[in-house]
């Protein structure tokens, strides 16, 4: 039994969604490499950029661990150098509010000056200032899921579906986000 969310997809959303929103100088921010899971969003992030016709820049990737220390390090490292990075996404929310935390303390403004979004869609989301965007791969359901395919195949034997499942993801629009147009 194997209970996945769309990693690629929600990365490649969350990169559109930057897109359609006139960003075009998109930092990701994540140590992917040797991680399943991040590479598939890593992989979500080139689709959506070559599909734009937004060449990659390897300097827009920011290899930091996908914690609220890490993010909090991008955020600086970001902001700091002064680039033409205008939005960012992440792999994780906690990420997401560090990158928020570390551009405010090194003098950006979120979202005026940055844009992110995160990936999870915690509860926390909603009380971040401003309000984080995320990617929700909808965890309750993804935990219900695999309990009832875990149940069935303890009662009966076998499962009456495939053991694997990959759930939908979808963005959740707040305000960590605007336009450049």
């Amino acid at each position: 039994i194997n209970v996945t969310s769309g990693d690629q997809k929600g990365l490649y959303l969350s990169t559109k969604y930057m897109i359609n929103h006139s960003h075009s100088h998109i930092a990701f921010v994540a140590d992917y490499e040797g991680n399943d899971i991040l590479t598939k969003r890593f992989a979500g992030y080139r689709q959506a950029l070559e599909e734009s016709g937004i060449p990659f820049r390897p300097e827009y990737v920011f290899p930091y661990p996908p914690s609220y220390e890490g993010g909090i390090e991008a955020g600086k490292k970001i902001a700091g150098s002064r680039n033409e990075i205008t939005a960012v996404v992440t792999t994780a929310d906690i990420c997401a509010i560090g990158v928020m935390e570390g551009a405010r303390l090194s003098g950006y403004r979120i979202p005026i000056d940055l844009s992110v979004i995160g990936f999870d869609n915690l509860k926390l989301c909603q009380y971040t200032v401003p309000k984080l965007t995320s990617i929700s791969q909808n965890i309750p359901l993804k935990a219900k899921t695999a309990v009832d395919l875990l149940l069935e195949q303890i009662r009966t034997g076998s499962l009456s579906r495939p053991g694997h499942v990959q759930m939908e993801v979808e963005i959740v629009e707040r305000q960590s986000v605007v336009s450049l147009f």
